[in-house]
């Protein structure tokens, strides 16, 4: 393998030489060989400098983080100049399969000599997944830009990039229907108990008895007081995987929507430390995933799990089969699904039989495929049934937060 490449600039200085050659050796004369050899000593030192442009500078990772799609990631490089001489400025590249124009360089300041430094790369991270980092470039060359000069090093390392999640500020977590009285003590959930809990802005569906008047004069918009719900509060959320609808339009994809809904209402959820319950197909073996226990045991493992899931072939439909009777009882179930069809409701009618209130969160693909809005079939028939089960159907911009905060 050459270890230099001319560059353009390169090739263009090179042809010139020897055109300049040829000239020199047909029609010799005093002028032309000094300009002959004045070109190829250009082209000689343009070698010997790139080649000793990165001659010992060693590349190691150091610690880097993991993060959320749509944050950024620091991936901070440790760079030592093992020579007594000063290295002019060079070009760290790596490939980063999480962004959209994969190749990522970052310039390099001169070293002096036996410097070491730290190279802090911070990096929008794009796609959600689980990546394994390898192979490190560094692209040196001579100050006139003639010849480039690169060399690879291998340095191993494991990351993961959770699905983009929203800040929600506020989930319904207790069922309308019922008003349960338990024995077991109070874990912390906001709720209509008696110890009070904490303060929050007034929201529509508020009593006025409520209103906490110093906190509202305080902050100068109206503040309610919230009281601990007496009672384990438990969690269903069912996310639809099928790959017939999980196909990514021009507005982007219906499926990484509903994984931004799953995640961000697992984060809401977990910092509450009620149980979770989570059911989803594998796109890689197809077979269904369950998983349940208090939001501070299992968030890490779904999370986990949303970072990698990958559509499937199996329905929603399929799904309620076999997840249905594993909903916990008296729980508020979150139905994340790509489709909508009749055959839901049958489920739907053993879940409430069961004390389970569900809240159904539709995203249609064909939301997602156009510029503009194209209104879903069976969207109206949707909406009658609503008044049972609270519906929100997303769309290109949705705010999850809201759309959690409304079922």
């Amino acid at each position: 393998m050459i270890p230099f490449t001319p560059t353009k600039r390169g090739f263009a200085l090179i042809l010139v030489a020897f055109v300049s050659l040829f000239i020199s050796l047909t029609n010799p004369n005093l002028a032309a060989t000094i300009v002959s050899s004045g070109l190829f000593s250009i082209v000689g030192s343009g070698i010997i400098f790139s080649l000793m442009s990165i001659r010992k500078i060693h590349i190691s990772r150091s610690p880097g983080t993991d993060c959320c799609a749509g944050e950024i990631i620091s991936l901070p490089l440790s760079i030592e100049n093992k020579s007594r001489f000063t290295r002019q400025a060079f070009v760290i590249r790596e490939e980063f399969l999480f962004k959209e124009n994969t190749h990522h360089n970052e310039t390099v300041s001169p070293l002096a000599g036996f410097e070491s430094r730290v190279v802090s790369r911070e990096i929008y991270a794009e796609k959600r997944g689980k990546y394994n980092l390898d192979k490190i470039y560094l692209i040196g060359g001579d100050p006139a830009g003639l010849f480039r000069r690169v060399i690879s090093f291998r340095a191993k390392e494991a990351i993961a990039i959770y699905p983009e999640t929203e800040n929600v500020n506020w989930m319904s977590l207790t069922v309308k229907k019922k008003v349960h009285v338990s024995s077991v003590k109070p874990i912390g959930v906001s709720g209509l108990g008696q110890d009070f809990f904490g303060v929050r802005e007034y929201r529509h569906s508020d009593s006025m008895r409520f209103i906490h008047w110093k906190a509202s004069a305080k902050h100068r918009k109206l503040m309610v007081r919230e009281f601990e719900a007496f009672g384990m509060s438990s969690v269903g959320i069912l996310l639809d995987t099928d790959r017939k609808h999980a196909v990514r339009g021009y507005a982007g994809s219906a499926f990484e929507q509903l994984i931004k809904v799953a995640s961000s209402a697992v984060s809401y959820v977990s910092a509450t430390n009620c149980s979770i319950f989570f059911s989803a197909f594998d796109g890689e073996n197809g077979e269904i995933r369950n998983m349940q226990g208090s939001g501070s045991r299992v968030r890490l493992d779904i999370m986990d799990m949303l970072s990698e899931i990958k559509p499937s072939g199996k329905t929603a439909l399929d799904m309620l089969d076999l997840s249905v009777e594993a909903v916990p009882r008296d729980s508020i179930l979150y139905l994340l699904s790509l489709s909508e069809s009749p055959d839901f409701f049958p489920y739907f009618d053993s879940l409430i039989s069961r004390g389970v209130e569900i809240r159904w969160i539709y995203a249609p693909h064909k939301n997602f495929m156009y510029r503009e809005r194209v209104p879903v079939r069976g969207e109206k028939d949707m909406k009658c049934r609503s008044m049972l089960i609270p519906t929100m159907i997303l769309e290109p911009g949705s705010k999850i937060g809201a759309v959690l905060g409304y079922v």
